[in-house]
């Protein structure tokens, strides 16, 4: 028998789960997630290949698409694509289908990084539409319709806009009234609905973009279903989307051994949110609200729809635990260090301001109260004893506009080199600089570098935030 104990990797994921108590993480699986432990029992049964008698993803003829044809059903689309690639591998594919190379798309600026990838991979010109920023809460809030109406009077020949909604910390755009003038103006929307596949199965949760009007849609399976890492959906959600070149897409860029694994995650998390998740994500916001109200303090400390209205934002996830005590002189990142080390939660990732999570059907009431009462302690303490301290710099955005000198592909081929930060002033970037998650380009290549970029870059390393795209203090330009 192998020893597993022994194995690093082995040894790693165990320290983990002994190390953590709950997770508000991805993926929206947990421990004792019965879909996915049911899934486990006959794993290596459901492990298969492409041979007589079990269909094949690439060419779907038999329970496959049948199953696909189910999903459709669920959301109800136009035709549901799974994606073993995961909403990167969708997006991408999305992007590819509906442009040609030198054609121009916009891109929502706080876009996923595989976005930009298409750019790369099709050749595609991209310009950008950046959201609405409210400085004092450093949250971005979606796209406006007017910016969208402006950008398009004086851009000619866009042939899709791609808009991320939710964003990464739940706030959503008027994707109904976005999906109009875009129809208005033959623009195809299509839009990473990566954080939002929970969206179709309540009503007290923002409008679905695949109700919405949206042409094409984009939705991990694993962030709030619970579904295995890696899994996602692809939906055409109107007849001005060629399902053919979608298919063709997804014939060149899929594996040839697409896992039956993740297919069979995909499909039973779906079907468990149709048959019982809807009324257990109607439970789990009643019970976010009630601790809300219990615990008035904490209120203060996280995010909800009214308060995102009242900043300018349109719409939020209320499954979302957006958490910041800076009013109490912790930042993001030292309150995600407390409440795993301390506490023994695991959240998604922090920022200077905020640390976020996730609340989903595999959650119960003791799950939730836990966060609520670990947060309401520290809180507590904080007050009393005034023993964090933070500095946070007020800046007037979030993501800043650089000018673009040269074609990003052009950019991401050419020949560079490594120099420090601080003598990387005006140069032009060669790669992308991410800060991860959540995996929203800073700068992409072909950009001039700014003081305020290389300093906010500072930034980010002196607290502790990964930076993708960096060398320790070293960055990539192009050589001149």
């Amino acid at each position: 028998m192998i020893n597993f104990d022994e194995i690093e990797f082995f040894k790693g994921l165990d320290k983990f789960s002994e190390e953590v108590k709950y997770r508000y993480c991805i993926p929206g699986h947990d421990k004792n997630d019965e879909v996915i432990n049911c899934l486990g029992e006959k794993l290596a049964k459901y492990d298969i290949t492409e041979t007589i008698g079990t269909d094949d993803l690439n060419y779907p003829e038999n329970f496959i698409k049948k199953s696909l044809e189910e999903l459709s059903e669920i959301y109800n689309t136009k035709r549901t694509f799974i994606s073993v690639n995961g909403s990167s591998g969708a997006l991408i594919n999305a992007i590819l289908s509906v442009t040609k190379p030198n054609e121009k798309i916009l891109v929502q600026r706080d876009c996923h990084k595989s976005v930009y990838n298409a750019c790369i991979l099709g050749d595609i010109d991209v310009d950008y539409l950046y959201p609405n920023y409210d400085a004092e809460y450093d949250l971005n809030l979606g796209i406006s319709c007017n910016a969208l109406m402006e950008k398009i009077k004086i851009s000619e020949d866009i042939k899709a806009l791609i808009v991320t909604y939710p964003n990464y910390k739940g706030i959503c755009s008027d994707i109904k009234s976005i999906a109009n003038i875009c129809h208005e103006n033959d623009i195809i929307l299509i839009v990473d609905e990566a954080h939002g596949s929970h969206f179709a199965f309540s009503e007290k949760l923002p409008l679905a973009a695949e109700h919405a009007g949206a042409d094409i849609v984009v939705q991990s399976m694993h962030k709030t279903l619970p579904a295995l890492t890696q899994t996602s959906l692809l939906h055409v959600c109107s007849d001005r989307v060629n399902q053919e070149n979608i298919e063709k897409m997804f014939k060149l860029t899929i594996t040839s051994s697409p896992s039956y694994i993740f297919m069979a995650s995909i499909i039973a998390a779906v079907h468990y949110m149709n048959d019982v998740g809807r009324v257990k994500l109607d439970y789990i916001m009643k019970l976010v609200c009630e601790y809300r109200n219990k615990y008035n303090l904490v209120a203060n400390a996280t995010l909800d729809r009214d308060k995102i209205r009242k900043i300018g934002g349109y719409d939020f996830d209320s499954t979302r635990p957006i958490l910041s005590l800076i009013d109490y002189d912790m930042d993001g990142t030292q309150l995600e260090e407390m409440l795993r080390y301390k506490y023994k939660i695991a959240m998604e990732y922090s920022d200077f301001r905020y640390c976020v999570g996730y609340f989903t059907v595999n959650d119960d009431e003791d799950k939730i109260a836990y966060l609520f009462e670990s947060l309401y302690e520290i809180m507590k303490k904080n007050i009393a004893n005034k023993i964090i301290h933070s500095k946070i710099k007020a800046r007037d955005f979030k993501y800043p506009k650089c000018d673009r000198i040269m074609k990003m592909r052009d950019a991401f081929y050419a020949d560079d080199q490594l120099v420090n930060l601080e003598n990387s002033l005006n140069s032009l970037a060669s790669n992308f600089i991410i800060p991860y998650p959540p995996g929203i380009p800073l700068i992409c290549p072909g950009e001039r570098i700014t003081s305020e970029v290389i300093e906010y870059m500072i930034e980010l390393l002196a607290n502790n935030i990964k930076v993708y795209g960096l060398d320790k203090n070293n960055i990539r330009i192009i050589k001149q």
